[in-house]
């Protein structure tokens, strides 16, 4: 929020501005401070296979020559590396004209991918490892890459597969699936009648949903429609009430998977 990332900035002044955020430093020096337990462990257990959800590699992990399957959760064009496709964080539809995107592109290039590589250098000169070009992001991500497996979880109908083939170490997943131990049910606060009562559901992500303001913005809004709602509340849960009444509930997390068949419209950020 300090950032001004959530802000209601155009795309093209929050490049700038990512660029200087604390989060990138404060991340840099958390994984530097896990590096030890990292190389203990797999020292300890000497995995066949080592998955990793992260923005930067692990010197460790890059040194046990143990194949790394890299898991992404944004949206898949940080990820792509295509140039038929807009730049990531643009907003740019996919059926505009490239030559719409040049200003950005350029400027994301110029911003974006040395960004996140410094940081990857500056992890590797921390622990005094000589940098792995294979976990190296293509020229248009910002992200590591794996040689031998990439996932990245993205519906497929909203993929960008129509307009560019996967790689062959790439794989897409509709979602990374959390399975609750119980069924889920709907809240009997929500008075729910099926058939009769229709279901929304609003969730900004794990980021997009610290904007409290913005939250109570979009139930204010559903609050003056007869449907039932449902929000995903984010970290930030307990400094905000939804409406009372029977029309709305929440909570800090809901179990996403399992409310998309019960619902009739979502209202979400669309992937970072």
């Amino acid at each position: 929020m300090d950032s001004g990332m959530l802000s209601g900035a155009d795309s093209f002044a929050k490049l700038k501005l990512f660029t200087n955020v604390q989060y990138m430093e404060d991340l840099l020096q958390t994984v530097i401070s896990y590096e030890p337990q990292i190389e203990r462990a797999i020292v300890e257990h000497r995995p066949d296979l080592i998955i990793l959800d992260h923005i930067m590699v692990s010197p460790a992990i890059q040194r046990s020559g143990v194949p790394l399957v890299m898991i992404f959760s944004g949206n898949p064009l940080y990820v792509l590396n295509s140039d038929r496709l807009p730049p990531p964080s643009s907003g740019y539809p996919t059926d505009s004209d490239p030559a719409s995107w040049a200003d950005f592109e350029r400027e994301y290039l110029r911003l974006y991918p040395p960004m996140f590589r410094s940081y990857q250098d500056r992890l590797n000169q921390a622990v005094n490892f000589k940098s792995n070009t294979s976990f190296l992001p293509g020229v248009r991500s910002a992200f590591p890459q794996s040689p031998y497996l990439n996932l990245y979880g993205f519906p497929l109908e909203l993929d960008y597969q129509d307009i560019v083939p996967l790689q062959p170490t790439y794989c897409q997943v509709d979602a990374f699936c959390r399975v609750a131990p119980e069924p889920f049910t709907l809240p009997q606060k929500l008075n729910f009648k099926p058939g009769v009562d229709k279901l929304i559901f609003v969730s900004m992500g794990s980021m997009g949903s610290i904007d409290v303001q913005l939250n109570l913005k979009f139930a204010a809004a559903l609050a003056k429609t007869p449907y039932k709602v449902i929000f995903s509340k984010g970290p930030l849960a307990d400094e905000y009430e939804l409406p009372e009444g029977g029309n709305f509930w929440g909570q800090a997390s809901v179990p996403q998977t399992a409310l998309l068949p019960l619902v009739d419209l979502v209202i979400t950020h669309g992937g970072k």
